[in-house]
């Protein structure tokens, strides 16, 4: 498994920050159960950060709790799309979950799963700061531009409004793509399900599906999920098989 990260950046209580560090120095220590409990209390205080949930999963991992540990990594993702280390992470343990006829994951279909990949290394809050910064040297630079006669300074700031415009407008750009991926409805498999072709267990089966497994949830009907998986594969499951992916700030 990838290092324990130290550096969490909840913007909450101090209190917060204590018990994430108490719950990384119970997991160093193997006393997982203590660590997991701590980690979980940060979350249902609103310290909603993809650091808890990434060392949540290893915990999970560590102490055999695989399905779990893939949940809590699939919320990580979903706070810190294509960080490398959480993929990884499910990659391996997929690997140990997933049958030996299971089907290699099928290419990106939704908008959210092509954006993902780009936006490891632009964080939501990076592309916060880069709006309020490039947004308020744009106002600084309007104004000068009203006090300045020379043309050589008028030119200079001319470019620099551009620069900004155009920092600002990839900023804004960089907030939506994660805007997109946080909401798509995705879910992940708590136990071995049968895909069937309607929602009711008087349907046909279509086809397996595997605890840990990834599903992209299409349509909801009473108690049941019409789901697509990675490899491709689509039909539905009983809702209660499977876990829908809370959004930042969501609780759950």
């Amino acid at each position: 498994m990838s290092p324990l990260l130290w550096l969490c950046l909840l913007a909450n209580t101090p209190e917060l920050q204590r018990d994430f560090t108490a719950g990384n120095d119970r997991a160093l220590e193997g006393n997982h159960e203590a660590a997991i409990g701590l980690y979980r209390s940060v979350l249902e205080r609103g310290g909603d950060s993809g650091d808890v949930y990434y060392n949540l999963g290893n915990t999970y991992a560590e102490s055999g709790r695989l399905v779990e540990a893939v949940v809590a990594w699939e919320q990580a993702l979903r706070r810190a799309p294509g960080d490398a280390d959480t993929l990884a992470n499910l990659e391996t343990v997929r690997a140990r979950l997933a049958p030996k006829t299971a089907q290699a994951d099928a290419p990106p279909v939704t908008l959210a799963e092509v954006l993902e990949p780009f936006l490891s290394p632009f964080t939501a809050e990076a592309a916060a700061i880069v709006v309020l910064a490039g947004s308020a040297v744009v106002v600084l630079l309007l104004i000068a531009r009203r006090r300045l006669e020379q043309p050589g300074p008028r030119r200079f700031s001319l470019v620099g409004l551009v620069a900004c415009a155009i920092a600002t407008a990839a900023g804004g750009s960089g907030l939506l793509a994660h805007g997109i991926v946080a909401q798509e409805p995705r879910a992940v498999l708590l136990q071995a399900s049968e895909l069937r072709e309607g929602p009711n267990d008087k349907f046909k089966v279509r086809g397996p599906a595997w605890a840990g497994a990834r599903a992209l949830v299409l349509e909801v009907d009473g108690e049941w999920w019409q789901v697509r998986l990675q490899d491709g594969t689509s039909g539905w499951i009983e809702a209660k098989s499977a876990l829908r992916l809370n959004p930042p700030g969501a609780e759950g």
